[in-house]
């Protein structure tokens, strides 16, 4: 019930701002008695430019030639595949080849958008292998350049290889870099260039660091966020504070904010960061200033009424919610209208000017009324 809501709350997005192309969705466990459940997400997102990760499962033909059933070449709707996470192995033992686990993918009528590589052996060059299994990496990149499919490097704090922690005293910021850049040169030597970096680690100080570090080094998209957050509210802070910080440093081409909470919550979440970050342009901004001697009025119910007010509103506006009449107004000339509270009152002002005073049941009221009318 949690991701059908997501989807719609994403899909009547897209519908009036078209945020969605190139966003992905996870899909965890691609088992039989769940594929009604993708075809439901395929349907609100058809046509919409997004695309499925498929992660950390055992995908083989079967599930997948049953998923393709109710796809067509038509559909807007791509694959990404995780070979970091995929029992290849599995995968290995019933088809034999390593180049079928891949052939499958170039016969589906959904594109193959994004590969994952992850190198779990730590061997070098032509004998480097990805996966769970023995995936020669040449196979991974004729797959990616037969589909024009982007491979996204992917490194986190718990798997940079051996040489580079002894090298680094662990999982440093980096050792994370030089981590990635070794795959970057691998593909790069097979005449591979559509790359994508991802570099995550849960502490958001190592985080920052590496993504700031990569793309000092190195000229490929990333891939942001903080891994392994925790719950709803370290999470959100974590994750705003490590998104938000490369966001307002220009860096950052994708994101994912990752929480043990509701996925609602992680869309909520990523839209929020996106606003503060400045990068989007609608739904309304609210300021409010914290309680203080002067306040004689419920402000932070009042605060919490507006913003759940206007949560659908996607205006983009400034609104204030101001706890005294005295310097209320003036703090917030900002805003693009705003209330501010009195003794058992308060004011209407735009741009720090006052436009009318109310008795405090009315504020919320007027306000909305007013805001309907911008």
């Amino acid at each position: 019930a949690s991701a059908r809501k997501a989807w719609r709350i994403l899909a009547d997005w897209h519908d009036k701002y078209h945020l969605l192309h190139g966003m992905t969705f996870d899909f965890w466990h691609p088992h039989d008695d769940q594929l009604p459940l993708y075809r439901e997400c395929l349907e609100i997102f058809r046509g919409k430019g997004v695309f499925l990760a498929c992660e950390d499962t055992p995908l083989n033909a079967r599930t997948m030639e049953k998923f393709a059933k109710y796809l067509t070449p038509e559909d807007d709707v791509g694959i990404l595949i995780d070979l970091g996470h995929m029992n290849v192995r599995q995968w290995m033992n019933e088809r034999h080849e390593p180049e079928d686990f891949l052939q499958v993918f170039q016969q589906l009528p959904m594109k193959v958008r994004e590969l994952h590589l992850h190198d779990n052996k730590g061997r070098k060059d032509e004998h480097r292998e990805v996966g769970y299994g023995n995936l020669p990496m040449r196979a991974v990149v004729d797959a990616a350049k037969a589909r024009h499919a982007v491979i996204r490097i992917g490194v986190n704090s718990g798997s940079v290889e051996k040489d580079l922690l002894d090298r680094f005293g662990g999982p440093t910021p980096e050792a994370l870099v030089e981590s990635a850049l070794r795959h970057v040169r691998l593909l790069e030597k097979r005449g591979f260039a559509d790359i994508k970096v991802s570099l995550k680690s849960s502490s958001v100080p190592g985080t920052v660091e590496a993504c700031r570090l990569m793309a000092a080094r190195a000229d490929y998209p990333l891939h942001i966020g903080v891994t392994e957050t925790g719950t709803a509210r370290m999470g959100t802070i974590k994750s705003a504070m490590g998104i938000g910080a490369l966001l307002c440093q220009g860096i950052g081409d994708t994101m994912r904010v990752s929480l043990t909470a509701d996925p609602v919550q992680e869309v909520l979440t990523a839209k929020d960061i996106l606003k503060a970050a400045g990068l989007r342009k609608t739904g309304v901004n609210i300021v409010a200033c914290p309680t203080c001697g002067r306040t004689r009025i419920d402000l932070i119910g009042l605060a919490n009424q507006v913003e759940q007010a206007l949560a659908a509103c996607e205006k983009p506006i400034t609104v204030a919610v101001m706890g005294c009449v005295v310097n209320g107004p003036g703090e917030a000339r900002e805003a693009d209208i705003g209330i501010a509270g009195g003794d058992g009152c308060g004011i209407l002002f735009v741009r720090g000017k006052q436009l009318k005073k109310l008795p405090y049941d009315e504020l919320l009221p007027t306000l909305l009324e007013y805001i309907e009318k911008l």
